[in-house]
């Protein structure tokens, strides 16, 4: 069973105001300084200390701000003066001193009429950002395509911006970039935009709308570069999909982490992996224009990529907006420095 957000709630010797722990919380080894089965962060403590001195309490430590969103509100919905502040790689929900006996019996009352709820591990929430990105992979694929297709300089475009595996190969590593927003026709365009679009914003909710669409763009450039490598003299290729089987490999990866850390049999474990490979199958095998090397390098990429967004939600917060944006931004910023040196 995944450790809920306040499985220790700390208590307070009144006569002192000092904390004083019930016991050693579950998956804690023994340490009464561990809440919740996380481990000791000296920041988190010493920030605790300091805030014991301004006369403010800490109730509740967590991970991530989400796992302190529904605490927060209990607390908010009687009324009491509750604020979340982060620390080191932990969060603390904070209430003054004096209020803190009346918001931990809150606590504890809203555990023991959602046993139930809490058994059932975290509550999925939705991050920001997962529509206007996905809107933006739309206007990018739509505004090349466009382009693609202008008699004045259609050509060039999608001869400089084209995966030609030997010109890789040679140096001319931003085609791997340039290559995913190119498409042969309208329906090559439709399918990757309905297929990317779906995958990608399904992502976006899970890490963030632009960490999300950072992570596909990657997947797709290092499949497009495994694409280029693997191939044997000249092949050329164009196309988002290298993109979408890396948003389906992230999808697969990230989700295969979350039930990890969860109770449950081999069945509920082995889900997501099996569903990635079906639609890697379905949607990516095939003859004709069918790119198989680029389908696999992007899926792969996807799988690759997942731990390193596992690291950063565990040594960051993906919920700040500012994280979020700038990796938007730099995703705008990879695609547009492709194009620069393409067509320069």
């Amino acid at each position: 069973m995944t450790q809920g957000p306040f499985e220790a709630l700390p208590s307070e010797d009144p006569a002192r105001g000092a904390r004083r722990p019930r016991g050693p919380a579950p998956g804690s080894d023994g340490d009464p300084r561990t809440l919740g089965g996380l481990p000791r962060d000296e920041r988190a403590e010493a920030l605790e200390a300091q805030l014991a001195e301004q006369g403010v309490s800490v109730l509740v430590r967590a991970a991530a701000a989400r796992q302190l969103r529904d605490p927060l509100l209990v607390l908010e919905a009687v009324g009491l003066s509750a604020e979340i502040v982060g620390a080191g790689q932990q969060v603390l929900l904070t209430v003054p001193s004096a209020e803190a006996p009346g918001a931990r019996g809150e606590l504890l009352t809203y555990l023991s009429e959602n046993k139930n709820f809490r058994q059932e591990g975290e509550p999925f929430v939705a991050r920001a950002g997962a529509g206007v990105t996905t809107v933006w992979y739309a206007i990018v694929l739509s505004a090349v395509f466009a382009a693609q297709n202008m008699a004045q300089f259609g050509e060039r475009v999608r001869t400089d911006g084209r995966l030609d595996a030997e010109l890789v190969r040679d140096g001319e590593w931003w085609r791997a970039i340039t290559a995913l927003t190119l498409h042969v026709d309208a329906a090559h365009l439709g399918g990757n935009l309905v297929f990317g679009a779906l995958f990608g914003y399904l992502l976006a909710q899970v890490v963030g709308g632009g960490v999300g669409w950072l992570a596909i763009l990657l997947a797709g450039i290092l499949g497009d570069l495994a694409n280029a490598w693997v191939r044997q003299g000249a092949h050329l290729s164009i196309g988002a999909s290298t993109a979408v089987f890396g948003a389906v490999g992230l999808l697969v990866a990230v989700e295969s982490m979350r039930r990890g850390r969860e109770e449950g049999g081999w069945f509920r474990l082995l889900t997501p992996p099996v569903l990635g490979l079906v639609l890697l199958g379905w949607l990516g095998m095939g003859e004709g224009r069918v790119d198989v090397v680029a389908h696999v390098g992007g899926f792969v990429a996807g799988l690759a990529l997942a731990p390193f967004i596992a690291l950063g939600e565990r040594f960051g917060d993906l919920e700040r907006p500012a994280l979020q944006i700038g990796a938007g931004l730099l995703a705008l910023a990879v695609v547009s420095a492709g194009w620069v040196l393409a067509l320069v």
